[in-house]
């Protein structure tokens, strides 16, 4: 698109002045340059099809799948355990474990809640 050159004319019909096509085309492009202008996001879009490459091309990925990480191996290992309470020897998984089970655990606090009772009233019998 071509600018032809402009006239200027004061209020009383004389011409002021007359700028050429070449200034013309320069003051429009100053004053309308957001129009055509890109933003940088759009300057690399079109720099991608300037080289060759599309969003469309195959060989295109704008963001790559990340490469899956690998999980740790669980390691079990079973431990043989002599359970205070009841003397059962059981296979399992914890290594700090003293009972065999919770049902164990749990009758071996009360006998020694028990026994922590008997203790205190002797005492004080004393």
């Amino acid at each position: 698109m071509t600018i032809s050159g402009i006239k200027i004319y004061g209020s009383d019909g004389e011409l002021k002045k007359e700028i050429s096509p070449e200034q013309a085309q320069i003051f429009y492009d100053q004053n309308n340059k957001s129009d055509w202008s890109l933003s940088p996001n759009e300057r690399k879009i079109w720099d991608k099809y300037l080289n060759g490459r599309t969003l469309m091309d195959e060989s295109y990925d704008p963001k790559p799948e990340p490469k899956p990480r690998a999980k740790p191996k669980r390691v079990i290992r079973n431990y043989t355990l002599t359970c205070k309470h009841c003397k059962k020897t059981v296979t399992i998984h914890n290594k700090k474990a003293v009972y065999c089970n919770r049902g164990c655990a749990y009758e071996a606090q009360k006998a020694r809640q028990s026994k922590e009772k008997r203790s205190v009233k002797w005492r004080a019998k004393m």
